[in-house]
């Protein structure tokens, strides 16, 4: 009973002095990172795949229309978990960051920017407009690589479609 008689009345004295408020402030969520964004808003990891010359061939994914051999590599990236094929995109839109490109990632994607995106029955559809600045052999290919493999792994994708400034054949391009 003397037990139950102290914690009441330390929580009486702590409440009435005060701070109880201080200590709430503390623990409240500060205006630029909700709490409920960061529990709605889950990390999911996902592939972005990219250009390296200068990893071994082991670990490609490879493609080629006619007999080509076309590597891109996947690196993994946290997104959130709202409209996870279109966080991919984007992220592999924003290209390799610093310490990827140490590493020897690039892509033929900057300079391009989504301007449409939508799924419809398994069909992935990608509009991207800007400059399109293809470099060496296999460029198109390469561009193409990236965006469908980074794409088919989510399970409602089953093929991609890529439009370039309106262009659907730019593999041939350099």
């Amino acid at each position: 009973m003397k037990n139950r008689l102290g914690i009441f009345l330390a929580i009486l004295v702590f409440t009435v002095s005060g701070a109880r408020g201080e200590i709430w402030s503390q623990l409240k969520p500060k205006p630029f990172e909700p709490l409920a964004h960061r529990v709605l808003t889950p990390c999911v990891t996902v592939k972005i795949y990219f250009e390296n010359d200068s990893l071994e061939q082991r670990d490609a994914v490879e493609m080629g229309q006619h007999g080509e051999i076309v590597r891109v590599y996947p690196i993994k990236r946290c997104i959130s978990a709202l409209q996870l094929p279109t966080a991919a995109l984007q992220e592999l839109l924003k290209g390799p960051t610093g310490q990827e490109r140490r590493q020897g990632y690039d892509t033929n994607l900057e300079g391009l920017t989504l301007r449409r995106f939508w799924v419809r029955r398994g069909v992935a559809t990608v509009e991207l407009v800007g400059e399109l600045r293809l470099r060496g052999e296999l460029s198109g290919l390469r561009l193409r690589l990236q965006v469908e493999k980074t794409l088919k792994q989510f399970r409602s994708i089953r093929k991609v479609v890529i439009r370039v400034n309106g262009r659907r054949d730019f593999d041939s391009l350099r």
